[in-house]
């Protein structure tokens, strides 16, 4: 995550353990930002839905919308948050995912390890297609002697 949602503007969601809402709430206060504390994954994905179609709406009016934030704090001991995670990527793609890590935020979204994972794309030599096959792989139908 970057330093622009350090500032209260930002509006987010806290997940942590019901023992750590109070360390919670003095990082959110240390932190300046403005957040909902959650210790359970199914209201925090509900508060993420609510919070992402407020933003939605905003965009309607602003060009540039805020991004929806999602923090975890010690939230690797709660049942149920690989499952938050899954439905997050699934249903709210968007969502920006960071944990605290050595009293910083740190995104958990970075996605550049996939780039390296992929593999040069093989070079295909096709050759020409004309009109009767396009029909026939597109609506497997043929157009005849007359088209």
């Amino acid at each position: 995550m970057s330093e622009k949602t350090n500032n209260t503007d930002t509006r987010c969601v806290v997940l942590t353990p019901k023992e750590g809402v109070e360390a919670a709430c003095k990082i959110v206060q240390r932190l300046d930002l403005k957040a909902d504390i959650e210790h359970c994954p199914l209201l925090a994905m509900a508060e993420l839905a609510l919070l992402h179609q407020l933003r939605r709406n905003d965009a309607a009016w602003n060009s540039a919308p805020q991004p929806t934030l999602l923090v975890l704090i010690n939230a690797d001991k709660l049942e149920g948050l690989p499952f938050l995670l899954r439905a997050l990527g699934q249903y709210l793609p968007d969502v920006e995912i960071s944990t605290l890590k050595d009293g910083q935020l740190q995104s958990m979204n970075d996605n550049s390890h996939v780039v390296d994972t992929l593999e040069d794309p093989p070079i295909i030599h096709a050759e020409s297609v004309d009109a009767d096959e396009l029909s026939m792989l597109l609506d497997g139908t043929e157009l005849g002697a007359d088209e």
